[in-house]
């Protein structure tokens, strides 16, 4: 395979980050491990003032052309050091990659085939296997999902609202880069702190479709660091996925007839509650179920568990198979 031309790449790979060097160094090692090459590398960093990871960033773009870096003068925090890094992205594609998260090695090549064929697709999400301090905890399940699957936009935002599609992490999506030119970035939502990825996602889907690429292309990893999700409290992320589902509904064409919100509400409820059980403290999941009492609401919510045990089945919004 010829070189690639670091002044026309056809993916940006983008990397905020924050004190974590030695993350940051897996991963980008995983970037370098890509079999496509067509790509650039630019990392955020947000550490002030500049330490450990500066020094590495400054080696790693001196000895490669592909690789730009930045440093966050402006805001601190997830949001302004993302957006500085997508912002200068030169790729017709903006692949994020999160700092404690990895890439397999056919990760690009894959994306890349997928939406090769698919113009109008505005996200591409995969899989991924998740790892906790170092081992595989869980793997991804394909289920009797197809090999890739297209969800026209604005059912993919009613599936988003049902909670019929999980688009996953920011590191398992690609986006078009002409939709982060029309002003569609990170925004910080009074109420929202571990989905502010999800509603960039609804946002998205107003400029195309969503494609799933249903197989693993992205380690997660956890263990001892901290993450948003982490630090959230159970109750506060439950009251954020209400929250959501408040927000997207205005989004959603009329024309669908998306539920109402207090039957999504009561059955979010009860899907925490199931998570509850899964923890082993059934009396808090028995006090959730209690004040649910919508029957559309109970259906919604053994829906969505018996799509969890059986992927690929019990979906309720249509997807499209796309051949390879």
């Amino acid at each position: 395979m010829p070189p690639a031309d670091p002044d026309q790449p056809l993916v940006s790979i983008v990397t905020p980050t924050y004190r974590r060097a030695d993350m940051l160094r897996r991963a980008v090692e995983s970037v370098f491990a890509q079999t496509y090459h067509n790509w650039e590398l630019i990392v955020s960093d947000d550490e002030q003032p500049a330490g450990e990871t500066w020094t590495y960033l400054q080696k790693l773009a001196e000895n490669d052309g592909r690789v730009r870096i930045m440093r966050n003068s402006g805001e601190h925090g997830q949001v302004s050091n993302i957006n500085l890094a997508m912002t200068a992205a030169r790729g017709q594609w903006i692949k994020p990659l999160y700092d404690d998260d990895v890439l397999k090695p056919d990760c690009l090549a894959v994306f890349i085939k997928a939406v090769a064929s698919q113009p109008q697709v505005a996200i591409g999400a995969c899989l991924t296997d998740r790892f906790v301090n170092g081992e595989l905890a869980k793997p991804a399940k394909l289920g009797r999902r197809a090999a890739v699957e297209l969800i026209q936009h604005e059912q993919a935002q009613l599936a988003m609202y049902l909670q019929d599609v999980e688009i996953g992490l920011p590191s398992q999506v690609m986006v078009r880069r002409d939709c982060i030119d029309k002003g569609v970035l990170f925004e910080n939502v009074n109420g929202i702190a571990c989905g502010i990825d999800t509603w960039w996602y609804a946002r998205l889907l107003e400029h195309g479709d969503l494609l799933l690429i249903n197989r693993p292309l992205v380690e997660e990893h956890q263990g001892e660091h901290e993450t948003l999700t982490s630090a959230t409290s159970q109750e506060a992320f439950d009251e954020e996925l209400i929250a959501f589902r408040r927000m997207i509904h205005p989004m959603i064409n009329p024309k669908l007839l998306p539920m109402p919100l207090n039957v999504i509400e009561q059955s979010l409820r009860l899907n925490r509650a199931i998570h509850r059980l899964y923890q082993r403290k059934p009396l808090e999941a028995l006090g959730m179920m209690m004040h649910v009492y919508h029957p559309r609401a109970w259906g919604l919510a053994l829906n969505w568990l018996l799509r969890r045990l059986f992927p690929g089945a019990f979906q309720l919004v249509p997807r499209v198979v796309v051949q390879p």
